[in-house]
């Protein structure tokens, strides 16, 4: 586990499944998907939106451990996860298709 995380680049996602990248965002059009991308600061956050416009149920990991699942519909900035700590963490997004992300921030 330690050595998939020494080997991520901060700040760069990467992606299992089938994804699109369009012009502003990256689309999972497969039937199951994951983003992965090393995170650090308090509170992870991600401009996203459900493409077909029904509600899309995303799992959250952490360092590979099930943390809760979010709601995503309508295009806004959802918050992902506040941590009591600053360290950098690996988080990983499962989600089904027509789930359009277009970006993040750490704070």
């Amino acid at each position: 586990m330690s050595n998939l995380k020494n080997m991520l680049r901060f700040g760069a996602i990467y992606t299992e499944g089938n994804w699109v990248q369009e012009h502003e965002f990256i689309k999972s059009v497969g039937k199951l998907g994951s983003l992965t991308i090393l995170t650090k600061g308090r509170a992870v956050n991600f401009v996203a939106k459900s493409t077909n416009k029904k509600t899309i149920k995303i799992g959250v990991m952490l360092n590979d451990r099930f943390i809760k699942r979010i709601t995503v519909n309508k295009p806004g900035l959802y918050n992902i996860i506040k941590l009591n700590n600053n360290k950098q963490n690996r988080l990983t997004i499962k989600t089904k298709s027509n789930l359009a992300v277009y970006s993040f921030s750490f704070q």
